[in-house]
């Protein structure tokens, strides 16, 4: 049989030495012993590090290079990198030149085509070559529970770090302002998905401090936020839009104030979600709660948090989506579905983010809103379930996403606890150390 080879693939047979090792002999017939195959370098230079083997009776110590032809240490300029000195064996699929060191001393090389094994070897080609959801589907339902719970969890803290990477550029962007900082990926939450990014170019256009500080007037929060947000430019005869212009005017010229330079998009947005209603939801709850970045902290039972949302807008919401035209009376409250969505992606991966940094690497109440919040519903979710694999709470289907986005769409099988572990299953390979 024909098999499609890539380093990655060698990479990882290396890494595991999934291979036959009996009688191993360098491409010189030099007695060979793999004593510790090194640590997978992801950065520039040799593919393994600290690697130790012996070859006849001397012990050597250094990097290891893979490839799939020899002469690719020739293609790759290996041989005119001093970085490539320090390599003291060759892996190669096939062994046909010998590779020499930047001075001019050669390296020992290993051919190990005729000693992988293949089932392994059909196993992975039938992975890259599955065109289902996930590579691995037949697969799957044979993992048992502890397997399947434990890496989806991983996978959900992944997702989770990667959101911590851009909550600590902002952080340092705002000069460790904590509050500013929160303020900030909260109200882009407030902008999904359509004005995620102008949302947060309100958050730096008016500070967290300035709402703060006008909080306990309704007109002032609005009026501020709905002016830097550029939606205050008209002349309406309206009695609530003339008092939050009037404010604007007012705030603008007190605080030094500028609109944003991006428009608000309104797309095919269902009315509750038009950027109008989001502003003035968020506007209510700096109103009721400006310290909800400390009690985000502080309350591990979900039901206490949700509260924090349970308010009433202004009676004008109740007869507007927007400030040129009434609509039929509705209250226009944060519907639960929307609660969970801001505590999944705002706040319990940026308390995640505040309790690793803060607090010696505890994060309990961030992974705990998590577990106690339903699984999210979309089109992946429910390929998932139709492989095998239930949605528990949102901690299951955030690891799900990030599985599928990270791993599984680039069938990078490899790095994926499952794929390897679909690799390794009734392949025992007799080895000889």
């Amino acid at each position: 049989m024909t098999f499609k080879f890539n380093e990655n693939l060698l990479q990882y047979i290396w890494e595991n030495q999934l291979f036959d090792k009996t009688e191993l002999k360098t491409a010189k017939g030099e007695p060979l012993q793999v004593i510790n195959p090194g640590l997978l370098n992801t950065n520039d230079g040799p593919d393994f590090q600290n690697a130790k083997i012996k070859i006849g009776k001397i012990y050597h110590h250094g990097s290891v290079e893979i490839h799939i032809n020899s002469k690719d240490w020739n293609t790759h300029g290996h041989q005119n990198n001093k970085n490539y000195n320090g390599v003291i064996l060759h892996v190669c699929y096939n062994v046909t030149h010998q590779g020499y060191r930047n001075d001019g001393t050669p390296v020992p090389s290993l051919s190990i085509g005729k000693r992988l094994n293949e089932d392994l070897l059909v196993k992975y080609q039938n992975m890259m070559k599955n065109q289902a959801f996930i590579p691995c589907d037949k697969f799957i339902k044979t993992l048992n529970s502890i397997s399947k719970t434990n890496w989806i969890e991983r996978m959900a803290v992944e997702r989770i770090e990667t959101r911590c990477k851009e909550f600590s550029m902002l952080l340092e962007e705002y000069g460790g302002d904590w509050n500013q900082t929160f303020y900030t990926v909260l109200l882009r939450s407030f902008g999904m998905p359509l004005n995620q990014l102008t949302f947060e170019e309100i958050a730096k256009k008016i500070s967290y401090k300035i709402l703060k500080q006008n909080h306990e007037s309704i007109n002032r929060v609005e009026g501020l936020l709905f002016g830097v947000a550029g939606l205050l430019n008209e002349d309406l005869e309206d009695s609530h839009y003339t008092l939050l212009k009037r404010e604007w005017h007012f705030l603008k010229s007190k605080y030094q104030l500028d609109t944003i330079s991006t428009p608000l998009r309104f797309g095919k947005t269902r009315p509750g979600n038009l950027p109008q209603i989001r502003i003035a939801q968020f506007c209510s709850l700096i109103h009721h709660s400006p310290e909800i970045f400390e009690y985000a902290l502080t309350l591990p039972k979900i039901n206490d948090l949700e509260k924090l949302f349970f308010f009433d807008l202004p009676s004008f919401w109740d007869t507007h989506y927007t400030f040129n035209k009434k609509s039929v009376i509705r209250k226009k409250v944060i519907s639960k579905t929307f609660i969970n969505h801001l505590i999944i992606n705002a706040i319990s991966p940026f308390t995640f983010y505040y309790e690793k940094t803060k607090v010696s690497e505890k994060t309990s109440v961030a992974i705990s809103y998590l577990t106690q919040i339903k699984a999210e519903q979309n089109s992946k979710i429910k390929q998932w379930e139709l492989v095998g694999i239930k949605c528990s709470n949102a901690l299951t289907s955030q690891g799900l996403l990030h599985l599928y986005k990270n791993y599984c769409k680039n069938k990078k099988c490899l790095n994926c606890n499952w794929g390897k572990k679909f690799l390794h299953r009734n392949n025992e390979i007799n080895q000889k150390y």
